[in-house]
C-alpha cells in the first residue's frame, strides 16, 4: 500500500491537488459573457457554501475592481477590506454606515452596527450610485424568501432589469452577481433572459478527489489507489462541503484513535442520510439480487447479458465500443414485482439505486416544480454510473393540451426537461421507469435512443409462482422462514400453485400472510398446510381475462425484441 501511497504523492505533488480547486472555470465563463457586454448582471446558481468561497476569493483578490460590496438581509451593505486583504492576505468585509448626512460612508469602519444598511430596497438604492461611479462588483445573497412559497422582490426585479444594460454600468465595467440556491424564486422568465445564468458543477471527480487528499493530508490518512477511488465514487452527488463534512464526520465518528480513516460504510451512511433531507431522491442499498425474485428467467437472463455482464467486462466492453442501455421501461399490472427488480438489478450491478421521489418533485408554486426536477437530475447524474428509479413515469411523460394557464405551462416545461435529459447523449445513468400504462405516455418518451428496451411484466406462470411462494415462505432467497411443517408445506406447493393462477406477486406475498394470520387466530405458533389451504380458497380475484388481452396487445405494440414475445402466454 506504501508504494501506491508514494505514487499518487509523486503524480500529484501539493501545489497541482490545491490548484485544482482554484481552477474555477465556472466564474471565469460568467465573467467573459459580462465582458462580451452580453449583461452587467451575472447569476450563480448554488447553495455550496465552498462555491461561494471560491467567488468572493477570485474577485476579492483581482486588482481591477475599486470596490467589491457584499449584501445579505441580516448583515446588510458590507464592503471588502482591502488593507486587511494587503495586510494578511485574507477576504474580510467590513459595514458601510450611514453619516448624519444620511450618505453612505465610505471610509468610516467604526460605525458599523446599528447604522449599517440593512433595507433592501435603501441598499440597492445606495449602491446603484456607486456601480455607476466607479468598476465595482456588487454580490447579492441569500436574497430567497424564507417562507415555503414562490415570492419575488419587485424591487430586486425592477433593478436587474434596469442594471442588466444599463450604459453607465457598462462604462465602468461595473458586474452586480447574484448568488441564490434557486434563482427562478428571485427573478421571472423575462428578467432571467436578460442576465447571465451560470449553474456550477455540484463536484466534479478532480474536485471530489482533490478534498478527499487534502483531508486525508491533514488527518494522516493513507489510502492505496483503489481505496482513493472508492471514496471518489462514493462522494459523487455531494458538494464540496458536504464531502469535506462527510469525511471529517466519518473520521471522527471512529472511536478507536489508532485506527481512524474515512470509513466507507459511515461515508455511506452520511452521504445517503444528506441526500434524504433533500425530499427529491433518495438512495437505496438493495439487499435482494436476483435470487430473491421468483420467476421472470427470461428477463433476469436478458438484463444479465445485455447490462450486468456488459458492466463486469467493461475491458471486452470499451473495445467493442459498447455503451449500456440508457433506458428501460417496465411495464404491466399493479403488484408483478417492477419496483423490486430494479432494486434487485442496482444490487446485480453493484450501481447505486437512486429513487426520485416523484410525489414531492411536483410543486405548489409556478416555477417550482421545473427547479425541482432539474435539480434533482442534475443530483442523479453526478451520482452516475447508477440506476435512476422513477415510479409511474407517464405521471410527467404525457405532453398537455397546450393551455395558457400557468399550470399547463409548468407541466410541459417538466416534460421538456424530462425528454431532454432522456435523450442527453452524455447522460451516464441507467434510467429505470415503470408504467402500468404505457399508452398513456408520449411517443417521444417511447422511442429507442430513450427507453433502449420496453420490458412486459405480466401475472407469473407456474413456475414463478411457485418461486414466490418459497421467497415468501422462506425456502428460498433471506426472508425469514416461519415456523412450520415444512414437509407438509412443500406436499402442497403445486396445489397452492394451480390455485394462484391470474395472481400477481404482490398477491402470492399477501396470500402467504393471510395462512399466516389464519395459524396465529387458530392458537398455534406453527405454520401448516392447510393454512395455506384456506387462504387459497377465501382469497378472490376478479375477472382478469380482459386486462390478460389487453396486456398481450402491448407487447406486440410497445416490445421491439423478440425475446419477450413468450412473455405473452400465461399459464
Amino acid at each position: 500500500m506504501n508504494q501506491d501511497v508514494n505514487r499518487i504523492n509523486k503524480e500529484f505533488p501539493k501545489e497541482r491537488i490545491r490548484n485544482n480547486l482554484d481552477n474555477n472555470e465556472w466564474i471565469k465563463k460568467g465573467f467573459l459573457k459580462c465582458e462580451s457586454r452580453y449583461s452587467n448582471v451575472l447569476c450563480f446558481e448554488t447553495n455550496d457554501p465552498k462555491r461561494f468561497d471560491q467567488l468572493l476569493n477570485n474577485i476579492g483578490k483581482a486588482p481591477v475592481y475599486e470596490e467589491v460590496i457584499l449584501y445579505d438581509k441580516w448583515n446588510g451593505l458590507r464592503k471588502l477590506d482591502k488593507d486587511f486583504l494587503r495586510e494578511k492576505g485574507g477576504i474580510k468585509f467590513i459595514g458601510f454606515s450611514v453619516g448624519i448626512t444620511n450618505r453612505l460612508n465610505m471610509g468610516d469602519k467604526k460605525d458599523t452596527s446599528e447604522s449599517n444598511v440593512v433595507d433592501i430596497v435603501d441598499a440597492l438604492r445606495r449602491t446603484e450610485k456607486i456601480l455607476k461611479n466607479k468598476r465595482t462588483v456588487l454580490i447579492l445573497r441569500n436574497l430567497e424568501d424564507s417562507k415555503d412559497q414562490l415570492t419575488r422582490s419587485e424591487v430586486l426585479v425592477d433593478a436587474v432589469r434596469s442594471w442588466a444594460i444599463d450604459p453607465d454600468i457598462i462604462f465602468y465595467n461595473s458586474v452586480i452577481i447574484l448568488v441564490a440556491s434557486d434563482v427562478s424564486k428571485l427573478l421571472d422568465d423575462y428578467t432571467l433572459s436578460l442576465v447571465v445564468l451560470i449553474r456550477p458543477d455540484i463536484a466534479s471527480k478532480i474536485e471530489r478527489e482533490t478534498i478527499i487528499k487534502i483531508d486525508a493530508e491533514k488527518m494522516d490518512i493513507n489510502h492505496s489507489e483503489y481505496q482513493l477511488n472508492t471514496l471518489v465514487d462514493v462522494t459523487s452527488g455531494l458538494n464540496l462541503h458536504q464531502i469535506e463534512s462527510t469525511l471529517l464526520e466519518a473520521y471522527y465518528s471512529t472511536a478507536d484513535k489508532e485506527i481512524r480513516s474515512f470509513d466507507l460504510p459511515r461515508v455511506k451512511e452520511i452521504k445517503s442520510d444528506l441526500i434524504r433531507r433533500s425530499d427529491l431522491i433518495e438512495v437505496v442499498e438493495s439487499d435482494d439480487d436476483f435470487n430473491s425474485i421468483g420467476g421472470y428467467n427470461e428477463i433476469k437472463e436478458f438484463v444479465t447479458t445485455n447490462i450486468i455482464d456488459v458492466q463486469k467486462n467493461k475491458g471486452r466492453a470499451n473495445k467493442l465500443a459498447l455503451k449500456l442501455p440508457r433506458g428501460i421501461l417496465l411495464y404491466g399490472p399493479p403488484g408483478t414485482g417492477k419496483t423490486y427488480f430494479a432494486k434487485a438489478l442496482a444490487k446485480e450491478t453493484n450501481l447505486p439505486f437512486i429513487n426520485m421521489k416523484t410525489e414531492n418533485l411536483y410543486g405548489k408554486y409556478l416555477g417550482e416544480s421545473g427547479q425541482r426536477f432539474r435539480t434533482a437530475i442534475e443530483i442523479a447524474n453526478q451520482m452516475s454510473p447508477a440506476i435512476v428509479f422513477i415510479d409511474e413515469i407517464d405521471r410527467f411523460g404525457k405532453r398537455t393540451g397546450g393551455g395558457d394557464d400557468g399550470a399547463s405551462q409548468e407541466t410541459s416545461r417538466v416534460f421538456s426537461q424530462v425528454l431532454e435529459w432522456l435523450g442527453d447523449p452524455k447522460r451516464e445513468a441507467i434510467i429505470v421507469g415503470t408504467t402500468n400504462e404505457p399508452g398513456h405516455m408520449d411517443d417521444a418518451f417511447l422511442r429507442t435512443g430513450r427507453f433502449d428496451y420496453k420490458i412486459p411484466f405480466l401475472y407469473p406462470n407456474k413456475e414463478a409462482r411457485k418461486e414466490i411462494l418459497k421467497i415468501h415462505l422462506g425456502l428460498k432467497g433471506n426472508k425469514k422462514k416461519p415456523n412450520m411443517d415444512e414437509e407438509d408445506i412443500i406436499k402442497v406447493l403445486d396445489q397452492i400453485v394451480g390455485a394462484t393462477k391470474d395472481f400477481s406477486g404482490a398477491e402470492i406475498e399477501e396470500l402467504v400472510n393471510r395462512a399466516k394470520r389464519n395459524a396465529f387466530k387458530s392458537n398455534r405458533d406453527q405454520l401448516r398446510a392447510e393454512d395455506l389451504i384456506y387462504a387459497s380458497k377465501c382469497f378472490i380475484l376478479p375477472n382478469r381475462k380482459e386486462i390478460k388481452e389487453k396486456y398481450n396487445r402491448m407487447i406486440s405494440e410497445y416490445t421491439d425484441n423478440i425475446e419477450f414475445s413468450k412473455l405473452s402466454s400465461f399459464e
